[in-house]
């Protein structure tokens, strides 16, 4: 017996019965009206519990494993990072077996590095030629890339872009894969969104591109690494969030940016408010994609 605020108390009587071979429970709920003697004031606390920063990354490396998979032919290149190491395995998970590892604590680059103070952006570019010869050597060609929950900017940037560098390929099949090949032709586009795909960017040295100074420069108030690691963790949450309905919220969400960055089909405010509308009844998200978007997007266009 329980009770419920107004109406007194409450009676649960549970019967089970057959259906077609099946025990089926029924429940009937008799309400008692309170008496005027019984009632009383109650009040309700509700606590919200702060996460820490490790089990927000633990999160975050939760939801990133449910799309990332390690097979033989494109194994998963999985991260870890401490204080004082940095630690990268090659995983094909079909078979639960690890095919190439690298880290800090291996000679040749304890050896070569002092890092007392922890491993540094040089110390994660060595890390991410070590794994790359590896796979290289064992015929491994394409991962998929697992950060561990980790934003992607600092020593596992530099680890990713190292390992590129030496030649393996890192597959991120996700929103900025889909923009990129969205824009694909389009150079100038590609500087005005980098603040949503920092993976994707143009090199300056191929073709002619004007840009305003302040960009040039660096004088934005807010530092690149920082939009890098907001822009990463929108689109993760993004696909996140929808990753149950087959990708159709965040196909929407780039359609729209397409429409109106490259086909001029939509006004500012009308890609606004169609990808608020799609984002509906998840406040935080249209929180983060405002800031982005008038961040960005407001800027005039340029050629």
């Amino acid at each position: 017996m329980t009770s419920v605020s107004g109406c007194g108390s409450v009676s649960l009587i549970t019967n089970r019965s057959t259906f077609l071979g099946s025990g089926l429970q029924h429940r009937a709920v008799f309400l008692k009206p309170w008496s005027s003697s019984s009632l009383q004031s109650r009040s309700m606390v509700v606590e919200a519990k702060t996460k820490t920063s490790s089990e927000d990354r633990i999160a975050r490396h939760s939801r990133i494993r449910k799309k990332v998979n390690g097979t033989t032919e494109r194994p998963r290149l999985c991260v870890f990072r401490s204080n004082k190491h940095l630690y990268v395995q090659v995983i094909d998970d079909t078979k639960m077996h690890t095919l190439a590892s690298a880290s800090t604590k291996q000679k040749p680059i304890s050896e070569e590095f002092d890092y007392t103070s922890g491993p540094t952006i040089e110390v994660a570019k060595k890390v991410g030629e070590v794994i790359a010869k590896s796979c290289l050597e064992k015929g491994i060609t394409k991962v998929a890339f697992d950060r561990g929950g980790y934003p992607y900017h600092g020593r596992i940037e530099a680890l990713a872009a190292a390992a590129r560098e030496h030649g393996l390929q890192i597959d991120e099949a996700n929103g900025s894969a889909m923009m990129a090949e969205i824009i694909k032709g389009h150079p100038n586009l590609l500087l005005r969104l980098g603040v949503f795909f920092p993976k994707y960017s143009v090199n300056k040295h191929k073709g002619k591109r004007t840009i305003p100074p302040d960009d040039e420069h660096g004088g934005s108030a807010e530092s690149s690494n920082n939009k890098k690691n907001r822009a990463a963790n929108f689109m993760e949450n993004l696909e996140a969030r929808f990753q149950g309905d087959g990708g159709h919220v965040v196909n929407s969400v780039l359609q729209i940016i397409r429409m109106y960055t490259i086909e001029g089909n939509k006004s500012k405010n009308e890609a606004y408010h169609e990808v608020v509308a799609l984002l509906q009844g998840h406040v935080d998200l249209i929180m983060e994609f405002g800031e982005y978007f008038s961040d960005k997007l407001s800027q005039p266009k340029y050629a």
